[in-house]
């Protein structure tokens, strides 16, 4: 008897079972099939696709999720969905809306919920992205033609009351007239705030360097679209010197009259170009020579690799000092240039120095040089002269211009030259006279200490 009541006991608990089983199925319904997916390449930020190409696409009113739910990876079932407004409140409808997943790196095949994904903005300017994982922070930005793109929004988890505004795009406008002489290339506009205080000024760029100006067009015109303020100023320079400013200007909606003082905006008679054409002692362009133009107050200050022995400025009415250097050649110094010269070089000043005694040179490929420079701190511009020591410890330089030098030491290889450091420093005097003269330099051993070091350093581990 006990046997048979233990019997009905256990089969009375697997009826039950199997009833709780059959309606849980009965409540949760039956279970979307997953699909395959395909996996995404590692990505620490990813950027925002200029177009949907290639994205998962959510219709804004889905009513399924497009990306299959996973057991146990995360909390989902939350839902991303809001509204494309323009600068006045207004719906966009037909917006592009992204979605990216933060610091997404994932490159296993079951990446398919992490991938970007897109949406369309329906007519009432919503948006909407359902299954999203709570675990996961989201990038969100709307696109849509005639607006600047709207900025990141970024988002932890879920949330259906996101707001993403998109400001119409405004232009400005005009043409630069300048004198016959200047290049319109040379000639580079941006747009500012008054003052410069507040957020930089946007607009619509081509390419990366657009975005921090640009050059008019070969006869003068220029427009920038998609402007995201106003007030703001417009700054003219040449060669980055800034040669005028107009403030006060409203960007004005696409096709527009421009504000008239920009059409046109009249720099002539603000301008000058000259070229400075530089030669070695034979009479040929000297190329590498480096020209500085500086002007009295300061406001005007460069330096310029001649190419091909010539150099032009473009620069405001005055006169400049104008300096040539080039190793091997005596240094020139003109004042009150405003118009184009021809500058000759001469040789420099012959110096042998000798090293005594002769110092162990480093091994090939490695050479030795010693440099007389202006100043100690070995930088590539105050070279006067510089020359490898040969197997008899001398070396033969052609300086720049008399008077003190100290003595810097580099490392060459190829056409690389290293400054070598820990060296005590001296200096020596250079004669200003057409023949050779010799300098005489004892042997340290921090020398060898220095370049051997240094070879280490530039060894490959």
């Amino acid at each position: 008897m006990k046997h048979v009541a233990s019997a009905a006991v256990l089969a009375l608990v697997v009826s039950a079972v199997v009833w709780l089983a059959w309606r849980g199925r009965d409540r949760s319904g039956p279970t979307e099939p997953t699909r395959p997916t395909d996996a995404v390449p590692n990505l620490e930020t990813p950027a925002i696709p200029a177009s949907p190409e290639g994205l998962e696409h959510e219709p804004a009113s889905s009513g399924r999720s497009t990306i299959p739910v996973e057991p146990g990876k995360g909390r989902r079932g939350a839902v991303l969905a809001g509204v494309v407004v323009d600068q006045l409140g207004t719906p966009l409808r037909a917006a592009q809306v992204f979605m990216i997943p933060v610091g997404l790196a994932v490159s296993t095949g079951s990446a398919a919920k992490d991938k970007p994904r897109w949406s369309r903005s329906d007519d009432s300017g919503r948006f909407r992205f359902e299954d999203i994982d709570t675990t996961r922070t989201f990038r969100l930005h709307a696109s849509i033609q005639g607006y600047l793109d709207s900025e990141s929004l970024t988002v932890q988890g879920g949330g259906d009351d996101l707001r993403l505004m998109l400001v119409r795009a405004r232009a400005v406008s005009g043409r630069i007239l300048v004198d016959s002489c200047v290049p319109m290339d040379q000639i580079r506009l941006r747009l500012d705030r008054p003052s410069g205080v507040g957020r930089p000024v946007r607009w619509l760029a081509d390419n990366a360097d657009e975005l921090l100006g640009r050059s008019p067009s070969f006869d003068g015109t220029f427009t920038f679209e998609g402007v995201s303020a106003s007030p703001i100023e417009l700054v003219v320079s040449a060669q980055g010197d800034s040669i005028a400013t107009v403030g006060g200007i409203e960007a004005e909606p696409g096709g527009a009259a421009p504000d008239p003082r920009l059409d046109p905006l009249d720099l002539r008679g603000r301008l000058t170009c000259f070229t400075i054409e530089v030669q070695d002692d034979m009479g040929n362009p000297c190329s590498g020579a480096v020209v500085a133009l500086r002007s009295s107050d300061f406001a005007v200050d460069r330096e310029v690799m001649a190419q091909a022995g010539r150099v032009k400025f473009v620069v405001p009415n005055g006169t400049y000092d104008v300096g040539v250097m080039r190793e091997g050649y005596r240094r020139v110094q003109l004042s009150g240039v405003a118009e184009d010269r021809v500058i000759r070089l001469r040789r420099g000043i012959g110096v042998r120095v000798v090293v005594d005694p002769r110092p162990l040179l480093p091994p090939a490929p490695y050479r030795l040089l010693v440099a007389l420079i202006h100043g100690i701190d070995g930088n590539a511009v105050d070279i006067d002269g510089i020359g490898p020591l040969d197997s008899a410890g001398a070396a033969s330089l052609l300086v720049s211009s008399p008077g003190r030098h100290s003595v810097a030491w580099y490392l060459e290889n190829g056409n690389r030259r290293h400054y070598l450091y820990g060296i005590s420093p001296r200096t020596v005097e250079v004669l200003d006279r057409d023949e050779a003269g010799e300098i005489r330099l004892d042997d340290r051993p921090e020398i060898r200490t220095s370049w051997e070091l240094r070879i280490r350093e530039l060894e490959p581990k």
